[in-house]
């Protein structure tokens, strides 16, 4: 058995207040059978995908909904980003996370972005149309001492019409209530319902996890909206050997639900290939039961991932080649200006696109130099998983005069972000 701290849910879902209480959370054998065995005839079957769950933010052919760009893209132009991905802060870090790509942590020298100066980037960036915008990583966004009128300012970009999103370890969540409501979505890295596992896997004491959960708390209280609108949710990393296990997947999700987060999403860290298959199948499994399980109780809290975009690629020889044709779908902007080449390639100052201190973000996105750059790049050798694995597939099929039908826009939230 998990011994942790859980919120009740009956009154945190949807705005009620409610002081932490001890809950336990069981291992399947205590949860019952059923569930898991829904999830392995599931797994063995192919029944359920991450494109099933209505009001996704996740699927995976969510690309084909913008289809000018993508038929822009088969035709080998070079166009706006969709989504542009920022790191507000780089270096620092509150937590040492095991898992972390970026190279930050709290020993390292916090770099801030110039407030101003992303606005004006990222509202040229509007008028070319983007419409999205999702602070992540470098470091945490929370630590930087202007994060709420840089949410502020980007809200107002295009009277309005320019979306963001925040994922957080939630540490500091706290300082986003005043602008929680003006948010897309916000997702708190979350990784384990153990706060033991949690402070191994976070490089953090336990005391943070408390600390998370009762923000996440006073987060639900102010982010009311339906729980289709997915706007407040959890995200687990599966970090083999550390948190993979079926008791661990499944308590993750019995978390989301007392906590009444509108999602968990289950995503697999950067792929080892000298780590068994076996761990990721029993991942997929747990994730699949858990599913199972919330929506045998009738819950509100939806869980995805363990089939699809960033999963399919896990199989041996699931690795993709040749030309990355979708990458101009999403820029990266770094605390330090940089326009990254691609989101996998932060730290690669070799290939950059450019600096948004020194330059115009347009003539910097449609360069020559640019265009050359993502022509002559193959992905034969970059980290396993990336979205954009099955972003290229859809882009592809354009190429070849196929296609791939684009979802119902009511299975999808979150549009403008991919």
């Amino acid at each position: 058995m998990v011994d942790t701290l859980v919120l009740g849910a009956s009154a945190v879902r949807r705005g009620g207040s409610s002081p932490l209480i001890r809950t336990t959370v069981k291992t399947p054998a205590c949860l019952g059978f059923l569930p898991v065995i829904c999830g392995m005839l599931a797994f063995m079957s192919g029944e359920i995908l991450e494109n099933s769950e209505p009001a996704s933010p996740f699927h995976p052919d969510k690309l084909a909904l913008h289809h000018q760009r993508v038929a822009a893209l088969a035709e080998g132009q070079m166009v706006a980003p969709q989504t542009i991905e920022v790191d507000v802060t780089d270096g620092f870090c509150n937590q040492a996370c095991t898992f972390c790509c970026f190279g930050s942590g709290p020993h390292q020298k916090l770099q801030l972005i110039d407030r101003g100066v992303l606005r004006g980037a990222l509202s040229e960036a509007y008028d070319l149309g983007t419409r999205a915008v999702e602070l992540v990583g470098g470091g945490e966004p929370t630590t930087h001492p202007k994060i709420v009128e840089i949410i502020s300012d980007i809200t107002e970009i295009g009277d309005g019409d320019m979306e963001v999103g925040i994922i957080t370890n939630g540490v500091l969540s706290n300082r986003l209530l005043p602008i929680a409501d003006r948010l897309a979505y916000l997702r708190v890295s979350l990784d384990s319902a153990d706060p033991e596992a949690y402070a191994r896997l976070h490089g953090v004491t336990p005391g943070h996890f408390t600390r998370v959960l009762k923000n996440i708390e006073a987060l639900r209280r102010v982010m009311t909206d339906p729980p289709e609108d997915r706007r407040l949710g959890l995200a687990y990393l599966v970090v083999p050997p550390l948190n993979h296990h079926q008791e661990q997947v499944i308590a993750g999700a019995e978390l989301a639900d007392a906590l009444g987060v509108d999602y968990v999403t289950y995503r697999p860290v950067e792929i080892d290939e000298k780590r068994p298959q076996e761990e990721w199948q029993e991942a997929q499994v747990a994730i699949r039961a858990a599913r199972s399980l919330l929506r045998t109780r009738g819950s509100n809290t939806a869980v995805y991932g363990g089939t699809g975009n960033r999963w399919d690629t896990l199989k041996p020889d699931g690795h993709p080649t040749g030309f990355c044709s979708a990458k101009p779908m999403v820029a990266v902007i770094q605390a330090n200006g940089d326009l990254a080449f691609c989101i996998l390639h932060r730290n690669d100052r070799d290939i950059k696109v450019g600096n948004i201190y020194t330059g115009s973000f347009a003539e910097q996105w449609f360069s020559d130099e640019h265009v050359r750059a993502w022509k002559g790049f193959k992905i034969d050798g970059c980290p396993n998983p990336c979205k954009f694995y099955r972003y290229k597939e859809v882009v592809d099929a354009a190429i070849k005069g196929e296609g791939i039908e684009p979802p119902p826009r009511g299975q999808i939230v979150h549009h403008n972000f991919v």
